[in-house]
Order: C-alpha cells, then sequence, then structure tokens
C-alpha cells in the first residue's frame, strides 16, 4: 500500500471510530473467527488443472448498540488465502463498516394492546444504510489484484398491506487498482423488489435491477498493464532424484525486466460505460425442519464491448471479477438451496448454481492467443454440500464444526476458461 492511500485509509477509519466513540462506551461487542484447511484440485480455476491445499482465516468484530428504535453496528472483518504450492498466489483482505438500521411506524390507532402490537410490527417503513471500507493485499508477482474500495448500501422497505412488501436498493461501489489504473471503475445498482410476508413458510417475489459500471481512466485503445515480464512458471525435474523416472514439480522463475508479459487488455475498447438490467423471481417454502428456495434471473447487458482484461494460457490467475465482471456477460441464473435440520442439530445445507454466460470477450485459443470466436460463452453448474454443529459452552461463548464439499464444472469455447474442479475443507469456528 502507497503511503498517502494507507494515511487516508487510517484517517477515515479513525474518524468514523471518533464519531461514534460515545456509542461504543455503551454497546455490546462479539466476535467471531474460523480458520479452514482443505484442498482443490484447480484453485487457479483454469485449464491447467493444478491442484493445492489451501489454509483460509477469517476474524470479525462487531459492536452492536440497540436505540429506541435503531440499530448502530461498526464492524471489522479481515481475513487472509494461504496456498502451499502456489504460496505467490496469498493474499489478505480487511474492511472496515458503518451500519444503522431503523424503522419508523404510523401512530397507533385506538384498539387493544395485542392489536397494537400486531399494527406496529406489520405497518411503517424501514431503512438500512452501512458504509464500507475495503482493501485487499496480494504478494508482488500478483499486484494486479491490489484494490481499495468504497461501498454503500441504502435499503428502504415500506410494507404496500395485504401482506406484501417493497423495497428499494441502491448500491454504490468505488474501486480503486493501484497498480491497473485503467480499472479504476463506479458501479451502482438499484433494485425494485415485491415480497410477502417473509414470516409466512411460503415465501415468494420477484426483483427488478439496473445497473451501470464506468471506467473513468480509459484513454486509450491498446496498453499491457505489466510492461516487463516478471515471473513465470515452469514444469521442472526435481534435483533431488535421478533416473528417467525422476519427479517433476511446477516452481517459480523471476525474469530479468527483458520481456513483455503475458497479460493484455482487449484493444479498442468502444466506449467508457457498460449498462445492465436483470429481472429475476424467487420462490422459498418451509416446513418444520427444511427449508427450500429456487431463484431465476436473467442478465440484459448493452453489448458495450468494454476493456476486458484477458488470461493468455501462461499466465495463471483466480477466478476473480476482475476477468470475469457481471456487467461484462448476460444470460439466465439458476440458484437453488435446501437446508434441513438432522439430529443431533447437525445442519446440513446444499446449493446448486447453473448459469449461462455470454461475455462481450471473444474466445481465444489456448496456444496462439489469437481470438477464435466473437464472444465467449459459458455454462456453469457448481454443486456444494456444507455439514455443520454448533456446540454453546455458555450463554455467550461457542464454537462450530463445518465440512463442506463442492464441485464444479465450467465448460466454455475459450479454452483457457474450460475447466472443472472439486474440493473439500473442514473449518473451525469461535465467536462470543
Amino acid at each position: 500500500m502507497k503511503p498517502k492511500q494507507s494515511q487516508l485509509i487510517t484517517k477515515c477509519i479513525i474518524i468514523l471510530v471518533f464519531l461514534n466513540a460515545h456509542q461504543l462506551l455503551f454497546s455490546q461487542i462479539s466476535a467471531y473467527g474460523s480458520a479452514a484447511y482443505g484442498y482443490s484440485s484447480n484453485p487457479l480455476y483454469n485449464n491447467q488443472k493444478l491442484s493445492d491445499h489451501l489454509f483460509q482465516t477469517y476474524v470479525e468484530v462487531t459492536s452492536d448498540n440497540n436505540l429506541e428504535s435503531s440499530d448502530l453496528k461498526l464492524q471489522y472483518v479481515g481475513g487472509a488465502m494461504i496456498f502451499n504450492r502456489f504460496s505467490l498466489r496469498n493474499y489478505y483482505e480487511h474492511s472496515f463498516g458503518l451500519q444503522f438500521d431503523t424503522k419508523f411506524s404510523p401512530p397507533l390507532k385506538d384498539i387493544t394492546d395485542d392489536e397494537s402490537a400486531e399494527q406496529n410490527d406489520s405497518a411503517g417503513i424501514s431503512f438500512h444504510t452501512d458504509f464500507q471500507i475495503s482493501a485487499r493485499h496480494d504478494n508482488k508477482e500478483f499486484q494486479e489484484f491490489d484494490n481499495y474500495g468504497l461501498i454503500s448500501n441504502n435499503l428502504a422497505s415500506v410494507n404496500a398491506g395485504d401482506g406484501y412488501a417493497v423495497r428499494f436498493n441502491s448500491k454504490t461501489e468505488y474501486r480503486y487498482y493501484q497498480y491497473l489504473r485503467p480499472y479504476e471503475n463506479f458501479s451502482e445498482i438499484f433494485t425494485f423488489n415485491i415480497e410477502n410476508e417473509i414470516e409466512t413458510p411460503f415465501h415468494y417475489g420477484v426483483s427488478l435491477s439496473g445497473g451501470l459500471k464506468y471506467f473513468p481512466k480509459i484513454k486509450y485503445d491498446t496498453t499491457l498493464f505489466e510492461e516487463t515480464r516478471s515471473y513465470a512458471i515452469q514444469n521442472v525435474p526435481d534435483s533431488t532424484l535421478v533416473g528417467v523416472g525422476q519427479q517433476r514439480h511446477w516452481v517459480y522463475s523471476t525474469y530479468p525486466d527483458t520481456s513483455e508479459s503475458d497479460k493484455t487488455l482487449l484493444q479498442k475498447p468502444k466506449t467508457k460505460t457498460a449498462y445492465q438490467i436483470a429481472l429475476g423471481g424467487f420462490i422459498q417454502q418451509k416446513w418444520n425442519d427444511v427449508l427450500f428456495r429456487a431463484e431465476i434471473i436473467y442478465r440484459i447487458n448493452s453489448r458495450s464491448t468494454l476493456l476486458t482484461l484477458v488470461q493468455n494460457s501462461s499466465t495463471l490467475t483466480l477466478n476473480e471479477d476482475l476477468y470475469n465482471d457481471v456487467f461484462n456477460a448476460h444470460g439466465p441464473e439458476l440458484h437453488f438451496l435446501a437446508k434441513y435440520l438432522l439430529p443431533l442439530d447437525i445442519q446440513l445445507s446444499t446449493n446448486l448454481d447453473v448459469e449461462h454466460r455470454i461475455y462481450e470477450t471473444p474466445a481465444y485459443a489456448l496456444v496462439s492467443g489469437e481470438p477464435e470466436q466473437y464472444s465467449r460463452k459459458d455454462f456453469s453448474t457448481n454443486f456444494e454440500i456444507n455439514i455443520s454443529r454448533f456446540f454453546r459452552f455458555s450463554n455467550t461463548i461457542g464454537f462450530d464444526v463445518t465440512l463442506n464439499s463442492s464441485y464444479l464444472r465450467n465448460e466454455s469455447n475459450d479454452a483457457y476458461n474450460d475447466y472443472s474442479l472439486y474440493g473439500y475443507s473442514l473449518s473451525f469456528g469461535c465467536g462470543f
């Protein structure tokens, strides 16, 4: 992090804490931390399918202050992803947030206490707002992922009568990439939802959203974001073994600044702004110990051929939004969720996500790196299972154990993005 940027983020955090210091003195402090260790057959999400073991940490500290009709929270969240084989991909991220919830209820009529309480719960306007400062830090070899963000969410919910609620949401985000200035961007998404009462066993709703993403720093047609190639990954024999059957493994080699990088930007962006409209709906059914939810979304894009980062076969990446931005693809999505409460208070949840995305970038050949088709088309199926158990030591302290298993298949006409993976992990968490 550059000194000026670090000082700016620190000052913002100090100001937020100072302005709410009197609230912190009378608030409830809670904390949660977890550590997970697991295996992934393809943690870099590409066609090379190189496996690794991963260690992940997570910590959350929340200060909660309940007011008469409002709730104020200050929250810090931090975490790190540690690779075993691909140690240069290690990164950590953290954020500081402020959240405020309040409800405005109409004056109660002169009726019985029970009827007044029921009217007070089902009428009025509730408002939620939160503001977040976030940062991510990577090793030098992958410093293009380093970014800082400012995020604001504002949600207003109005009870429309007959058991329905209307919700208006606005999400504003600014993202700054210090080593990839053309990707500095601003985005805004407005969402309109209509839902029935969430307390009912059968819950359903529809949504309409629209937004834009704007890149103010796009000032040229063609560029390299890394002027010289800083590293490469090679498959070399193990020097401790001899003979024809000697084991081979992958190692990182640092290049002198003499050759060009394989990471390039798509040439000739035609605009600085991308637009999107999304239509969706969901149904949710709850029984005694079972919950099922199904959701469908269809995204429509402006086909703007925005500036997009292209990954060639010699460069390994994670499946980041930096490379697979939702504003740069259109198509349908299906999401299914099922939760079960098993004997011994064991929680079982399953997720199935099916997506068909058509990107505005071409599909590239694996070896030559040349465009083969006009647009990249992906069909993705992701299935995940979680089994967890929470143990309570006292009224204030408890811990949980979670076993996770997942499988992902991404079929693509872009050879680099045609891949599959499976993985599993075991995590322990403690909260108080």
